[in-house]
């Protein structure tokens, strides 16, 4: 392989690596905003186990949080010098726009984000809710509803977390049954832009060789980009049009209407049925969930087992999608690295190939290494997940002595 291949090669394994612990820790800040609201809500109420309950949850979550954070902190770092080791022309035409936003990132994630995290992390107990509270919410973003029903159907498959799995997987599958169906609208939204910035791609997603009306949805097909043809087509007439132009007769560009300018379709082409194909399984699987959940009364213990495996065997089913989808983006823009105006060949830089190749072996046998103890973790806590984080903490509000100038200090 030439150096410009194995450079491509090595950025998309580190970013592949890294985008899998973003997606988990921005998803879980609003729910362990959520779950912190529950416990402050239901801690002076009749019933001391429900509080509990919301309380395992927070407190098992946080570590995990906290474990996710480190690993995409880390690994976003080697993403950013990558940007001057293997892409020095980019930065060289770009950097005027790519450097302050770069700048900005590290601001916001690496300092200020991280201490709303410390707070978050180390301050129960030690700081009052005014402060405590706050820093949950400004840690991060959207909801992870699969990672954490998954994570907790699992353990009520062990016999273990039944405090607070009741009450998340609940919350898990409302929120995966209500976002999902928001990301397929963003989707098709977003494949609309798409069709009109750029057509080079939606063309090799839907493998489309030819520019033509009324295009047929590919279910399957191998693309060959030697021929300029599709081998096995499985195809439902019109739907390709139909759903990219909202006209079954609507006309779609083909890759021969771009010759030498046209991302590889083989790549392409099924990335994008991998993510739509698990983006409609976890579709399916959330709200039949939910509604046996809601028959069940919301009681983990009625559900199918079959139900249960289902859920702990999709814990990651998010992170395919992500990946798929990533790549869907990134290869989808080739060989331009900016659309249209600058290619990816003409910016990579003149690192001879083996040292290119061998740096890329030890990235990968690090990342391997370093997703085999992430999981690893992960299970070792879910089989504790009622285990506090500060095992002498009491959940009452406490005051400072009189004089000592010491913050108000919630223990838990």
């Amino acid at each position: 392989m030439d150096a410009l291949v194995l450079a491509r090669m090595q950025f998309a394994a580190n970013i592949t690596f890294h985008i899998l612990f973003p997606t988990i820790s921005i998803g879980m800040g609003w729910l362990l905003l959520f779950f912190r609201v529950r416990w402050l809500r239901t801690r002076h109420g009749p019933d001391p186990a429900v509080a509990q309950g919301w309380l395992d949850a927070y407190r098992f979550w946080t570590k995990v949080f906290a474990l996710s954070f480190a690993l995409g902190v880390v690994s976003g770092i080697t993403m950013s010098f990558q940007f001057g080791t293997n892409w020095p022309g980019f930065m060289e035409h770009v950097g005027n726009v790519a450097g302050p936003l770069l700048g900005y990132e590290v601001l916001t994630a690496f300092f200020l984000e991280a201490r709303f995290l410390g707070v978050m992390l180390f301050g129960h107990g030690k700081v009052s809710e005014r402060v405590h509270l706050p820093a949950t919410a400004v840690a991060a973003g959207l909801p992870g509803g699969f990672f954490s029903r998954g994570l907790w159907g699992g353990g009520w498959l062990r016999g273990v977390g039944k405090r607070s799995a009741p009450r998340v997987m609940r919350v898990g599958l409302t929120l995966a049954a209500l976002v999902i169906p928001v990301q397929i609208f963003v989707g098709d939204a977003h494949g609309l832009n798409t069709l009109e910035h750029q057509p080079a791609k939606i063309a090799a997603m839907e493998g489309v060789w030819n520019t033509e009306r009324g295009a047929p949805l590919l279910l399957f097909a191998i693309p060959d980009a030697a021929q300029h043809r599709n081998h096995d087509e499985i195809k439902i007439p019109k739907l390709a049009s139909l759903i990219l132009t909202h006209d079954p007769n609507g006309e779609i560009q083909g890759m021969n209407d771009f010759p030498g300018a046209h991302p590889p379709p083989l790549p392409l082409f099924f990335a994008f049925r991998i993510m739509v194909g698990v983006g409609v399984l976890m579709l399916a699987v959330s709200w039949l969930g939910w509604w046996l959940y809601r028959r069940a009364h919301w009681r983990p213990a009625a559900l199918p087992r079959a139900l249960l495996w289902l859920l702990a065997g999709m814990t990651f089913s998010g992170w395919v999608a992500t990946v798929a989808g990533w790549y869907v983006t990134e290869i989808g823009r080739q060989p331009f690295i900016v659309y249209g105006l600058l290619r990816t060949a003409d910016v990579a830089s003149k690192v001879a190939a083996p040292m290119i190749g061998l740096t890329l072996a030890l990235y990968v046998t690090l990342y391997l290494a370093l997703i085999v103890a992430y999981v690893s973790v992960l299970k070792y806590m879910a089989e504790k997940p009622d285990e506090p984080l500060d095992p002498d903490a009491r959940d009452t509000n406490a005051r400072p002595a009189a004089g000592s100038g010491a913050p108000a200090v919630l223990a838990g």
